[in-house]
């Protein structure tokens, strides 16, 4: 068509009536857009014609975007894209938290059996449900690891008949490299000067390890070298079945045969007929927890290790409290402006310069009753709890409960006078205490008078040498429910292991002694033993009360939660401390996130499992709409799906971790939980990321009418990262065995040591980065 017959053309246009000129663009635009000849988006509604240049965008197209979005120009598209991916990974950290705070109680969830010993007694015993360290592998890790999973899946089920997605299978080996590389980075540089922590279930750590690169190995053999190209079915299952391979070794070098030992009995029941398993309720029911209130008293009185000389050994036995959920949530709580713990020492620097800065505002208000009001699940440290009047508690291993026919503090003249026994079967004490004292309590009645003698017996620890040997006897009247008997403990200079030594209660009528804490086990520590040990408590104290601070018994306490503005609370005060300007910021821009994910049911609900299934839903919805925004803003900017997974997606969807395990790291009392969960993580990341993603693929092309017979996957630049990663994960990781043996630890050491340790991870970093954006754009096609 020529020149004239455009102009002849428009000038018809001129002489025709609005409606008829509308008309004529409506069919000249459908032709092109017929025609498939133009860049014409074509709507039910009309059409929009794109022009062609360097700064055109038509190409990048979304279910997300509304019609015309691409008329505007790249800065500001990149601009607004980069904003929406940070303002989303905040809700998905958000929502991630309260999804690891139900996976953390399904976790921690108990049941109890009871069976019928041979002189007619029943005994019931306490059990964990799950292997710590298979939750840990599976839920846990799967908790920190959802938005990559669910990416990769999600990708993978809209691209069944298209080239299949590159963003998720790149978000999980670049989230794996940021996790094991900078989070590495950071935690080792964590601790304060010469302080060093070591992972303390080495074995453990080396499987998840072993299998941490073997899993970015296994990727690289089934695309490039077992069937190029094309992901069988067997090599699918294969990938998922690995997840089942890695948990059965963590869990058999885990247990070392403890599987096969019964369990202790920690509840004597009176004669009664066998009951059926039940499941102990989880984190947030009111009888067996014990209150923050408490909780924080405790930690202001065992602050310094001076204030106590004595503790039962079960407060630091087995059980331990992971501090990577709670502070993870503590992190992220301090982002959003919401009620969170502060340690008291930031507490105080924190108000003392708002009491300098403003006067009026600066001193923290004292919560009170109902605000301090919460619960515990018992995480056998309950020294802070004080046992409710019908529940003798004690903090044993294996917990042992008893229920007492009469409240304490009560006279029946008439009544049974009840058993004594020791308040706890072990218990330990510092070389320099002096004189260890031991309680000998009355449960079950309180009338009549009970006496019994006691003694000591040597054990490792030998009288005249570590303790003075001794013996007595003890009255109770009517209406005493506790007395205390003393042993005299050596103090020398000699440096010494843990000694040991027993003292037994006996009496001449066999019914004035219970049946259990007839004797008491006393180990003595000399001091810097000591000072380990306490520091272990005051860890474990501080995860037990953040448990019970964060836990949501209802949806008005999601609520409360989420329209609440909180500078923060000090964890051994209980002052609630006036938010910060950054805090009221925040808490505004996050608002939208908070009232939304209050919608999912708190976690004490059925043992967390409804706050489970929603908070996955929600996790869902939300990065595919990530992956959506992750996509557009590569293709404006000029990156490929495979660099912008590696670089922004894994960056946001790792950050939360990032936070978390910094916070593992300064307060947990060993590195398993900073470094050995990004080992688990990745392992995961893989068999669930891609196993499962594969397995829908390949049954779906192998089986569906519309399959090709074969799921093809090409390779591309997933290839070349997949080998550039797995080496530099077991440099890595060697680095951080070969520090363990020379240093004593992973992580922490000199100033200086650190600090190029943590600068030689992030140049790993680096070089990762480089060089799979150098391969992804062909520049390093030869390789």
């Amino acid at each position: 068509m020529g020149a004239g017959v455009i102009d002849s053309v428009v000038a018809l246009s001129n002489t025709l009536s609005d409606s008829d000129r509308l008309e004529l663009v409506r069919r000249l635009l459908g032709g092109v857009a017929a025609s498939g000849e133009g860049v014409v988006a074509s709507y039910p509604t009309g059409y929009i014609l794109y022009a062609e240049g360097e700064d055109a965008t038509y190409e990048c197209s979304s279910w997300l975007l509304a019609p015309g979005t691409n008329l505007a120009n790249r800065p500001f598209l990149a601009f607004i894209y980069l904003v929406g991916l940070a303002y989303i990974f905040l809700g998905i950290a958000i929502i991630s938290d309260i999804f690891m705070a139900a996976i953390e109680v399904i976790t921690a969830s108990e049941g109890t059996r009871r069976v019928r010993t041979n002189d007619g007694k029943m005994i019931e015993y306490t059990f964990k449900i799950f292997n710590p360290t298979v939750a840990n592998l599976t839920l846990m890790a799967l908790g920190s690891s959802a938005p990559e999973i669910l990416l990769a899946i999600i990708g993978v089920i809209s691209t069944l008949d298209d080239t299949p997605d590159e963003l998720g299978p790149s978000t999980i080996v670049g989230s794996a490299a940021f996790n094991l590389l900078l989070i590495s980075a950071i935690c080792i540089s964590a601790l304060p000067e010469g302080e060093t922590k070591k992972i303390d279930d080495l074995n453990v750590f080396l499987v998840t390890a072993f299998f941490s690169v073997a899993a970015y190995v296994w990727l690289y053999i089934v695309l490039q070298v077992s069937s190029p190209h094309v992901v069988e079915l067997w090599e699918a299952i294969f990938t998922l079945g690995l997840f089942g391979l890695l948990l059965g070794f963590a869990y058999v070098i885990d247990v070392r045969g403890r599987c096969c030992r019964r369990p202790r009995a920690v509840h004597v029941a009176p004669e009664e007929e066998e009951e059926k398993p039940t499941h102990n309720v989880s984190p947030g029911s009111k009888n067996t927890m014990a209150t923050q209130q408490e909780l924080m008293e405790e930690l202001r009185t065992k602050r310094n290790s001076s204030d106590l000389r004595t503790m039962p050994s079960a407060e630091v036995g087995d059980t331990q409290v992971t501090g990577y959920v709670a502070g993870r949530t503590t992190a992220l709580r301090g982002l959003t402006g919401q009620r969170r713990l502060q340690s008291h020492d930031v507490a105080v620097e924190r108000n003392s310069f708002r009491e300098s800065k403003s006067p009026r505002d600066g001193s923290c208000r004292e919560l009170q009753g109902a605000a301090l009001d919460g619960v515990l699940k018992e995480v056998g440290i309950l020294a802070a709890a004080a046992p409710s009047p019908a529940v003798d508690v004690t903090p044993t291993t294996n917990r042992e409960v008893i229920i007492a026919d009469t409240p304490e503090g009560s006279q029946s003249p008439d009544g049974p006078k009840g058993e004594l026994h020791f308040e706890d079967n072990s218990v330990m004490c510092e070389e320099a205490i002096g004189k260890v004292k031991l309680s000998v309590v009355r449960t079950g009645g309180d009338s009549g008078h009970l006496t019994i003698t006691w003694m000591t017996r040597d054990g490792t620890a030998k009288g005249g040498t570590d303790y003075i040997a001794t013996q007595g006897s003890l009255t109770f009247a009517p209406g005493e429910l506790r007395k205390i008997l003393e042993v005299e403990i050596i103090d020398d200079d000699i440096l010494e292991s843990d000694t040991t030594f027993t003292v037994e209660l006996n009496a001449t009528a066999s019914e004035v002694l219970a049946a259990r804490n007839r004797i008491c086990s006393v180990t003595i520590l000399d001091d810097d033993q000591w000072g380990d040990r306490m520091h272990r408590l005051h860890t474990q104290l501080r995860n037990a009360l953040a448990h019970t601070f964060y836990a949501a018994d209802s949806w008005s306490d999601r609520f409360k939660n989420a329209l609440e503005l909180s500078g923060g609370v000090d964890e051994e005060t209980g002052e609630e401390c006036p938010p910060t300007r950054f805090d009221t910021i925040m808490h505004a821009l996050s608002l939208f996130w908070k009232l939304q994910f209050a919608l999912v049911p708190p976690e004490s609900w059925a043992m967390g499992w409804p706050a489970f299934v929603v908070s996955l839903i929600f996790i869902g919805i939300w990065t595919a709409i990530v992956g959506e925004l992750a996509s557009l803003f590569g293709c404006v900017i000029g990156l490929g799906d495979a660099i912008t997974a590696i670089t922004f997606v894994a960056l946001g969807t790792s950050l939360p971790d990032t936070f978390a395990s910094r916070l593992a790291t300064l307060h947990d009392e060993h590195a398993d939980a900073a470094i050995g969960n990004i080992t688990g993580s990745n392992s995961v990341n893989v068999f669930l990321g891609l196993g499962i993603p594969w397995i829908i693929g390949a049954l779906y092309h192998r089986y569906a009418p519309r399959g090709k017979g074969q799921y093809d996957v090409p390779a591309g630049s997933l290839g070349f990262s997949l080998a550039l990663f797995s080496t530099l994960a077991a440099v890595a990781l060697l680095t951080l065995l070969v520090r363990r043996h020379f240093n004593g630890g992973e992580l922490g050491g000199s100033r200086k040591s650190t600090r190029l340790l943590s600068l030689f991870f992030v140049s790993l970093w680096v070089i990762y980065i480089v060089l799979a954006s150098l391969n992804d754009k062909g520049y390093l096609a030869d390789l």
